[in-house]
């Protein structure tokens, strides 16, 4: 008998894959509810399905693969508690993150008197993301500070503690995931404490999860100073943003940073790869890849020649003309290809992109 999916049907290129395998249906993230989980083996899931005990309690679930990168969706503990695995697509969107990233640096450059390449960036979270930022920054001579306390103790070298961050950096870009709990708890990361101890006027930029800066206490920084600006992407109630935090933002986006043709292929890719492997099946390939165009050709000897095929402030305004309709504009955001997607001429950077 053929085990039974629920895909979220937002998710790219994954209609057809498992078809051969599974019994497969797709639902949109809110019609996926306790009701239809009822009798699924598995669930293909967004960041929008909380699995928790009322979506999973007496149903048959065996698995989630979640087509993302983070897990504070997933209610770990009540998984392991029932016997539950889950995996999530570790990784795969690092790059249209950069890429997102750079496009903001590059904003900050032009509405500021102070080039990008005399800053300090400090990057909270070192893994995949914050990782592979700090090398593309590197490459092009800009100093980088990074912090991740849970790489330092496991005797990471490089890294520096969040107090140093707010001494020194003029940038800081968050890029940790969202947790409550353990020894090094993010939500709130970036808040009073922090905020009232920074050495200079930076600019936060969180494309990380909303919860880690408060944004109420972003307001209150920019109010009294301590803050040149902020940038974001994700923001704590997604489906009830406050007017005031989009409007005083330099840049707001409807949490597509990551939203790259590149980056969705591989997340379906890991998704549908998690469930073949759970139910022992051959590996699927997603339904779709990228267009078959030759790829466009990128110099990638400075930061503007990356940043000229994606326009962050585009994907600004669209937000701030229709803040009530952040989840159409996410949902039908048109992919855009990273840096992954194109012929890059430079060829330290061709080597770290890979």
């Amino acid at each position: 008998m053929k085990p039974r999916v629920i895909i979220d049907s937002h998710i790219p290129y994954a209609a057809g894959a498992l078809e051969p395998h599974a019994e497969v249906h797709y639902l949109s993230g809110e019609a996926i509810t306790r009701a239809v989980c009822l009798d699924a083996d598995a669930l293909v899931v967004r960041t929008r399905t909380l699995c928790n005990e009322q979506l999973l309690r007496g149903t048959s679930v065996r698995l989630i693969a979640s087509a993302t990168v983070g897990t504070d969706h997933i209610d770990t503990n009540y998984c392991a508690a029932h016997g539950i695995k889950y995996s999530n697509a570790a990784g795969s969107n690092a790059w249209a993150v950069v890429q997102w990233v750079v496009s903001a640096l590059l904003y900050i450059e032009k509405h500021s008197a102070k080039s990008i390449y005399e800053s300090t960036v400090g990057i909270v979270g070192a893994g995949a993301i914050g990782q592979k930022l700090a090398d593309t920054l590197e490459l092009f001579g800009i100093r980088c500070l990074r912090n991740d306390p849970p790489r330092a103790e496991m005797g990471e070298k490089g890294l520096v503690d969040l107090a140093t961050i707010g001494r020194e950096a003029d940038i800081i870009t968050l890029h940790t995931p969202l947790t409550t709990t353990g020894k090094h708890p993010t939500a709130h990361l970036i808040g009073r404490t922090f905020l009232h101890q920074l050495g200079k006027r930076p600019i936060i930029i969180n494309a990380a999860r909303g919860g880690v800066a408060d944004e109420y206490e972003l307001l209150e920084a920019l109010d009294y100073r301590r803050i040149r600006g902020y940038i974001l992407d994700t923001y704590e109630t997604e489906t009830d943003i406050p007017t005031e935090v989009i409007e005083q933002a330099l840049l707001s986006t409807p949490h597509i940073a990551g939203y790259s043709i590149e980056g969705k292929q591989k997340a379906t890719e890991q998704a549908l790869q998690a469930v073949a492997e759970f139910f022992g099946f051959e590996r699927p390939a997603p339904s779709a890849q990228t267009p078959g165009d030759p790829k466009r050709f990128v110099n990638g000897y400075s930061l503007s020649d990356l940043a000229q095929y994606y326009d962050i402030s585009a994907d600004s305004r669209a937000l701030r003309l229709q803040p009530q309709n952040f989840e159409s504009l996410r949902n039908h955001y048109q992919y855009r290809h990273d840096w992954r997607g194109f012929d890059i001429g430079n060829p330290r950077l061709r080597a770290l992109i890979g």
